[in-house]
């Protein structure tokens, strides 16, 4: 997928995403959270399915000793942050959706900070040796 097809699905659900949380936080009927919340889990389902298309129609990953879908680092970090940011975004939805269970929100930020601490472990390795340099 090219760069602007890839920018412009983004914009198209971040704007669909918007509007309907605005709908729903302007009317008195209340729509079930998941729905809203749809054009974004669609847009992470398909980076995470382009990545793996990708990974699989790669030249470098033609051996079988290698797993086709983990083959290279960056498209590995892609992946796993599209499903945090999945997961993130579904205990979000349970949280809105059922409000008399009285679930704690730090349950519900549980899956963001393991998603910014694993982009910390990610990005300071490379700070820290380009500033050795």
């Amino acid at each position: 997928m090219a760069l602007t097809q890839r920018a412009l699905t983004t914009w198209a659900s971040m704007v669909i995403f918007l509007v309907l949380l605005t709908i729903q936080l302007q009317t008195r009927t209340k729509q079930n959270w998941y729905l809203i919340f749809m054009p974004i889990w669609l847009d992470d389902l398909l980076t995470a399915l382009f990545i793996m298309c990708s990974c699989v129609s790669s030249k470098s990953c033609q051996s079988m000793t290698e797993m086709p879908v983990f083959c290279g680092s960056r498209r590995c970090i892609i992946f796993v942050i599209c499903l945090m940011k999945i997961i993130a975004i579904k205990t979000l939805c349970y949280k809105l959706e059922n409000p008399h269970l009285n679930l704690p929100m730090h349950y519900v930020f549980v899956p963001i900070w393991a998603l910014i601490s694993y982009l910390i472990a990610i990005v300071v390795p490379p700070l820290v040796r380009q500033y050795k340099d």
